[in-house]
């Protein structure tokens, strides 16, 4: 073998081995910086929140209801019919009604009355007027409802007044000075909103015995006294 066949298979055989090994001997750019692992965001499910409730709104004052307007005072209430025998030992105390009409009005309301005394007492309650008419049914005076049974000087109008007025004769106060001078006989008065109420307590009895008011001739009444003062009660029906 020659000298120069010899060096060119070393060297063929340097080169072989160095790149053989070369790949492990390289150090790469990559290798010498590593780049850091990039891990995916972790997505965290929170629990939903419960909804924001909006606070319910205060309710608004309500305005003061308006006071009622005072009521002007009203005579002593008028309560239930009662049903109760008539008298019938005081003839001259029966009041009779003068006032007529058609043939379906309520019949006269006759009240009977325990004495002048009880007249006065209940008049003066319930805003009722005596008064004292003379032969031609002029108003002479009126009697008084206070002190001692007197004639005294009738200042009303009998417009205020029901026209269903109730007479009574001229010896009902006993004599004079009630029942002297021009005086003939005495009307009681009745203000007319009471009187609507009169006519109420007729109709509930006549309702109650199952009749009309043209099968009725008269009724019978009286006033009695109670705690709230003074009670009419219908004691009779006279049929037709």
């Amino acid at each position: 073998m020659s000298k120069s066949t010899f060096i060119i298979g070393m060297l063929v055989a340097a080169a072989a081995h160095a790149a053989l090994f070369w790949p492990l001997g390289r150090t790469t750019p990559a290798a010498e910086n590593p780049k850091p692992e990039v891990k995916p965001p972790t997505v965290a499910v929170l629990p939903e929140l419960p909804e924001a409730k909006t606070p319910p709104r205060p309710p608004k004052p309500r305005s003061p209801a308006p006071l009622p307007a005072p009521k002007a005072a009203e005579p002593a209430p008028l309560k239930r019919v009662v049903e109760a025998p008539a008298k019938t030992d005081a003839p001259d105390t029966t009041g009779d009604t003068s006032a007529d009409g058609p043939k379906d009005a309520l019949p006269p309301l006759r009240v009977v009355w325990e004495s002048a005394d009880q007249l006065r007492s209940v008049a003066a309650q319930l805003g009722m007027r005596i008064v004292a008419v003379n032969g031609s049914n002029q108003v002479v005076g009126e009697v008084a409802t206070t002190g001692a049974p007197r004639v005294v000087p009738f200042e009303g109008r009998l417009s205020s007044y029901s026209n269903r007025v109730r007479t009574l004769p001229r010896g009902f106060f006993g004599s004079a000075p009630v029942a002297g001078g021009d005086v003939a006989s005495f009307w009681v008065l009745v203000p007319a909103d009471l009187d609507a109420r009169f006519v109420l307590l007729q109709r509930d009895a006549i309702r109650r015995k199952g009749l009309t008011p043209a099968e009725v001739r008269a009724m019978d009444a009286e006033f009695r006294s109670s705690r709230s003062g003074y009670e009419l009660v219908i004691t009779r029906l006279v049929r037709e």
